[in-house]
């Protein structure tokens, strides 16, 4: 199917530009009906690594109190996701979808909050600094904050992270959250390694 104008369900008429950058909905995230086997969605909070299990009186546990909050809240934004629910937050079903099969691509963008420094003072301290980093080169570690979101979407998104070939992950300052696309690996812009290089 070539690119054209198309219907979302949140009813937001989406011009589909030749560029191949405009093929989902920015409201809602739905994909356009050429791209199959593709969820997107967006989770609101401070991202929260996976951190290592300690053993206590009362059994393991993680070792980062956030962790499971930020999982479970992870967890229903798939869930709403792949049961079509509506872009206002209600849990209006519109379709039931199977976790995805077969060889996945992961693409996850992190927002954190930015600390004080990165503003001015006094009268400009509401004011953003010439020289405010745009990346979150600090902790937590991005690979821990993948390892998270993997955790959480298996069962719902996927049948189980270890169908995850590919990982694309940023870490931004901006308003807390995580904005999360899994795909089908064959829906890849460029080509994959072919085996020989791979060997």
């Amino acid at each position: 199917m070539e690119p054209q104008p198309w219907q979302c369900r949140c009813n937001k008429l989406s011009d589909i530009c030749n560029s191949g950058h405009c093929e989902q909905c920015p409201t809602c995230g739905q994909f356009a009906p050429w791209i199959t086997g593709s969820v997107a969605f967006k989770v609101a909070g401070v991202p929260a690594p996976q951190g290592s299990k300690v053993r206590t009186r009362w059994g393991m546990r993680e070792d980062n109190a956030a962790t499971r909050p930020w999982r479970e809240a992870v967890a229903w934004a798939a869930t709403q996701a792949m049961q079509g629910g509506d872009p206002d937050g209600q849990s209006r079903i519109l379709e039931v979808r199977e976790p995805l099969t077969g060889p996945l691509e992961l693409a996850v963008t992190f927002y954190f909050p930015r600390p004080k420094s990165h503003y001015g003072t006094g009268k400009n301290a509401d004011r953003l600094k010439d020289n405010a980093p745009t990346w979150c080169a600090t902790k937590p570690d991005v690979d821990k904050l993948v390892r998270a979101i993997g955790d959480a979407i298996t069962g719902i998104v996927c049948r189980d992270d270890s169908q995850i070939v590919r990982v694309t992950a940023w870490k931004l300052y901006g308003t807390p959250a995580a904005e999360i696309t899994v795909r089908h690996a064959e829906n890849w812009q460029a080509n994959p390694p072919n085996e020989r290089a791979a060997a």
